[in-house]
């Protein structure tokens, strides 16, 4: 079912594509993606263990396929995380998909470079 779903070149990029495979029902699609969630959830995990953040904003292709990768990574990072310092902490999605990182890039340099300016130099 991936392959046909890859091969429809007018329905949008190419992970738009798997996750909407996954959606439909391809078992194997939804497994590789539940896979790749729990590595994400080890990584945020050990994240937690370090920063102990009160919210994960994750945007990208993991806003594309929240509802696919989230549940999964979530739990990971909850087992993972010390004495339940991931039970609280909230996993999110970007409402901005694949331009949050430029958004986010645009931000900062606007910041630094316009309205923060340093007044010693």
């Amino acid at each position: 079912m991936l392959s046909q779903y890859l091969n429809k070149e007018n329905q949008g990029g190419r992970i738009e594509r798997v996750f909407a495979a996954a959606r439909d029902g391809d078992k194997l699609t939804r497994e590789l993606i539940e896979e790749r969630a729990c590595y994400l959830g080890i990584a945020l995990g050990n994240l937690v263990n370090m920063l102990n953040p009160e919210v994960i904003l994750l945007g990208g292709m993991f806003a594309q396929g929240h509802d696919l990768i989230i549940p999964f990574a979530e739990s990971k990072m909850r087992e993972v995380a010390f004495a339940g310092l991931g039970n609280d902490v909230k996993i999110v999605s970007t409402e901005f998909g694949w331009r949050a990182g430029v958004i986010g890039a645009s931000a900062l340099a606007l910041t630094t470079f316009f309205y923060q300016q340093d007044e010693g130099g």
